[in-house]
């Protein structure tokens, strides 16, 4: 099996409890609030606040990367679940793998399967992915109520590389989960527990809330002087840190962060937003329906942030570990007045899941 022994730097379960607070299962777009992530065993689901969810199915050991299942279905009543198989390539490969295959297996299990023969695999990165067929998924779905392990078999060609292990410990109880929150239980279109209700006594999903994004841009450097009231950088910042970050919004405001705390791999910024010519106001947007917490409780810091070049938002995330396969992710737009949330993801459990996979527990749409 593919392996990588792995070490948290921060305890980060308790890092993201803060940010992962329950959504209710109906909600109007003005009241929209972020879901929170639920860990079963070695799997962890997340839904949004239309409640489209997101469960991921990891390796049985907590210290090793591995290969993965992801499985996602919006909340419209017809939806049909989507499932995406993710392989490592092995641990000694010095290239990319010619012709990336793999063959799906499960253990003993009562009904169901999984497709047979090798199955080609598409490039993701390093990492590689096989979309399941749709007429596929309900066979999987089925064999998960009593397999308790997913076996791919890695091969380049003819020539197998390596296995890796998904394990099932907490699939049935993710899927109830995502059947509760989309109000499928006792319907047809139930993963976990369905029954002879029709699709359509399923509620409209809600709406999601309209945020006006007006394009964000890094300043140029060299910076000019800082603003009187921005933030002042903080001697807990790492030698050669630049003390200033600053980015330039719409109608002559700008957003000014003062380093406020450096590490390995996460970089945090104490923010000072510029509005009408007024003296700087500390950043105080959230996802709504969390909280900060963490180090310090300061609600103005945000960490590692970047401007997305084509979306032209404001984007932060705290990495859980250096490879970024845990954490939480926010991308911000801003108004012309302040900033809000578009979308955030998080993944509290760090086993190799990919930033693009973590569950997106909220989003918003650009008005």
């Amino acid at each position: 099996m593919t392996s990588i022994a792995i070490r948290l730097a921060l305890p980060l379960a308790a890092a993201l409890l803060p940010l992962m607070v329950a959504a209710p299962d109906r909600a109007e777009a003005a009241d929209a609030k972020a879901g929170e992530l639920k860990q079963y065993k070695d799997w962890v689901i997340g839904c949004d606040n239309t409640r489209a969810c997101t469960a991921i199915g990891m390796s049985p050991d907590e210290n090793m990367m591995s290969g993965y299942i992801r499985i996602s279905r919006s909340g419209e009543a017809g939806a049909a679940p989507e499932i995406a198989f993710i392989v490592f390539p092995p641990d000694d490969a010095t290239g990319k793998v010619a012709a990336p295959r793999v063959r799906l297996s499960l253990d003993a299990h009562k009904e169901g399967g999984l497709p047979s023969g090798a199955l080609p695999l598409a490039s993701d990165g390093d990492l590689y992915r096989l979309p399941l067929a749709a007429e596929a998924g309900p066979g999987l779905i089925a064999a998960l109520r009593s397999a308790k392990r997913i076996t791919l078999d890695l091969y380049d060609g003819d020539k197998k590389l390596g296995s890796q292990a998904i394990s099932l410990a907490g699939s049935a109880a993710a899927l109830l989960h995502m059947d509760d929150v989309q109000q499928r239980i006792g319907t047809v279109t139930a993963l976990a527990k369905p029954g002879t209700a029709a699709a359509d006594t399923i509620p409209p999903v809600p709406d999601l809330p309209v945020v006006t994004s007006l394009p964000v841009a890094d300043m140029a450097d060299p910076l000019p002087k800082a603003p009187k009231t921005a933030a002042k950088p903080s001697s807990d910042c790492m030698d050669g840190t630049a003390p200033y970050v600053a980015f330039q919004l719409p109608g002559g405001a700008s957003l000014w962060g003062a380093c406020a705390s450096t590490g390995a791999y996460n970089y945090a910024y104490d923010y000072r937003l510029f509005v009408d010519g007024k003296p700087g106001k500390p950043w105080d947007a959230i996802v709504p329906g969390t909280k900060r917490g963490g180090d310090g409780d300061v609600i103005s810091w945000l960490w590692n942030v970047y401007v997305d070049a084509d979306a032209k938002t404001l984007n932060s995330g705290f990495k859980g570990r250096g490879l970024g396969d845990c954490g939480d992710a926010t991308e911000w737009a801003f108004d012309g007045k302040t900033f809000a949330a578009l979308t955030y993801s998080a993944m509290g459990d760090c086993r190799g899941v990919m930033q693009e996979d973590w569950p997106v527990l909220y989003r918003a749409r650009k008005g």
